[in-house]
């Protein structure tokens, strides 16, 4: 590796699991790219390849996205528009209010999504902080998932999605009070987590509790 540049192949970043199965190649963080965010999914034919979403959230980088098709086919989603797009074709997404997702067409599919703020100087997306504690989280080690998800939720106060998921981890780790209290704020960020924490399997053992309830109600 050189001081100023560094040569690899996607074939040699080793993918974690992403949302719906995808496989996320972290190109951002495995190359310390500090300019802009770049990460690559890929996914077989009839699975998601690129997760439903906006950058509108609360944890979002409100990023304008360039979506380029390195392998496959893929049926994206834009808004109320859909395009399959082939190896080399790319899509351009400047609103960040646009709902965005894909579809892999071919087995192997892989697209390269590029990122970032017109005038604003780039910094890592909270969600994206907040993933470092996911594989530790479904390995077992929920209290070090715990220790990851606090720390971005200090730096990210605003970050519904972030704090949803602490709120599910920490009932996991067996404390229920600061659970609630970060459950409540991100319900007031994000109405839709008040629906989501209904059915969510994480929450069980609160499930009784009046808190809990009046949040969901």
């Amino acid at each position: 590796m050189s001081e100023r540049f560094y040569v690899t192949h996607l074939d040699e970043i080793d993918p974690e699991e992403g949302a719906d199965e995808a496989r996320w190649y972290r190109l951002r963080r495995d190359l310390d790219v500090g300019a802009f965010g770049v990460n690559a999914y890929g996914a077989d034919s009839g699975n998601r390849v690129i997760e439903e979403h906006d950058e509108l959230g609360t944890a979002a980088g409100k990023h304008q996205e360039l979506y380029f098709v390195l392998r496959g086919r893929a049926r994206f989603q834009l808004g109320e528009d859909e395009h399959t797009l082939g190896v080399g074709q790319m899509v351009f997404i400047e609103d960040p209010s646009i709902r965005r997702g894909a579809f892999a067409e071919e087995d192997g599919t892989v697209v390269l999504v590029v990122g970032g703020t017109p005038g604003v100087a780039y910094s890592v997306s909270a969600w994206e902080a907040a993933a470092h504690a996911y594989p530790l989280w479904k390995a077992g080690d929920v209290g070090q998932a715990v220790d990851i998800l606090r720390s971005v939720a200090d730096e990210h106060p605003d970050a519904g999605i972030v704090l949803y998921n602490l709120a599910c981890a920490e009932v996991l780790h067996g404390e229920p009070d600061p659970a609630m209290g970060h459950l409540r704020r991100a319900i007031e960020l994000e109405d839709r987590f008040r629906e989501l924490a209904r059915t969510d399997e994480d929450f069980d053992a609160v499930r009784e509790r009046d808190e809990f309830k009046e949040l969901v109600a």
